[in-house]
């Protein structure tokens, strides 16, 4: 078919025919036109190639616009993305103020820490809690932190301990306690002479069957090779002996079947360093007329 065909059919000139028309006379047309031969003007066909070009170019956009191609080429977007969550963040412990500890020499005291740390994201089995102190004695117990305080018997004053709490996470935070020792004053004794013997006497109960008088005067002897042994001599429970000391102040306990004992009859006493008493006698020194 001709250019003249062509007119006849689609109605315009051949520059100016649409898209498809061009493409119906790119099939119609001679393969290869001899020069001068009436067909296509000049750059019409180029104007065809790049208004199929165009339109190829435009089904091949929407090609991958398509529903299908969506779910294929951007499939992830078609989807509800998961909600971001944040990593967890661990912060320190935190310690309340701490009041300070009074005691005396000896004694023992117990302070709960348990109301005083916390911890947002451990529990108190996974805080631990250290310290480090010079005069007092000090332990803990778990759960729940309970502090156990022990005042020595030779020392006395005013002690500030670092107490550090550290969680799961390796955080730390600390606190300082203040550790007062109060020094014991010992109450006036009643003197006894060192020119005779002194007595001893313990109410032990007919069921004891060995009491053992020891002291600073005998090393603190457990055993009657080491203690002085005391008698009952009538059976009514009541044991006893006598024993001369030299002038000056003496601590001594009763042994009985093997359990130490403070002399209850005797008010003077002071702490042992061992949660116990034990009894104070001043001699006074011997004196002739």
């Amino acid at each position: 078919m001709g250019a003249t065909d062509f007119s006849a059919r689609c109605g315009a000139a051949p520059s100016a025919v649409p898209a498809f028309c061009a493409l119906l006379l790119l099939a119609c047309a001679d393969p290869a036109p001899a020069a001068g031969d009436p067909g296509l003007p000049d750059g019409a066909g180029l104007e065809v190639a790049a208004a199929g070009d165009a339109k190829a170019d435009t089904t091949a956009a929407d090609s991958t616009h398509s529903p299908e191609a969506g779910l294929d080429v951007v499939g992830d977007l078609s989807q509800d993305a998961a909600p971001a969550v944040d990593a967890p963040v661990n912060t320190p412990p935190q310690w309340k103020p701490l009041a300070g500890i009074a005691l005396d020499q000896g004694t023992t005291s117990q302070f709960d820490l348990g109301p005083l740390l916390f911890d947002a994201e451990d529990d108190d089995t996974a805080v631990t809690v250290t310290w480090s102190a010079q005069h007092v004695g000090m332990a803990e117990k778990a759960p729940g932190h309970q502090l156990f305080i022990a005042a020595p018997t030779t020392w006395s004053g005013t002690e500030t301990v670092q107490l550090i709490a550290t969680d799961s996470g390796g955080l730390t935070a600390s606190v300082l306690l203040a550790i007062t020792v109060h020094p014991i004053v010992a109450p006036p004794l009643k003197p006894n002479s060192a020119c005779a013997p002194i007595a001893f006497s313990l109410a032990a109960g007919k069921a004891a069957k060995s009491v053992l008088l020891s002291g600073s005067f005998n090393d603190w002897g457990n055993t009657a090779g080491n203690a002085d042994p005391m008698l009952d001599p009538d059976g009514d429970g009541t044991w006893v002996t006598e024993k001369k000391l030299p002038a000056g102040v003496h601590q001594y306990k009763f042994v009985v079947d093997g359990s130490w004992m403070a002399d209850k009859a005797n008010p003077n006493q002071v702490p042992d360093g061992f949660g116990g008493s034990n009894s104070v006698l001043e001699v006074a020194p011997c004196t002739t007329p």
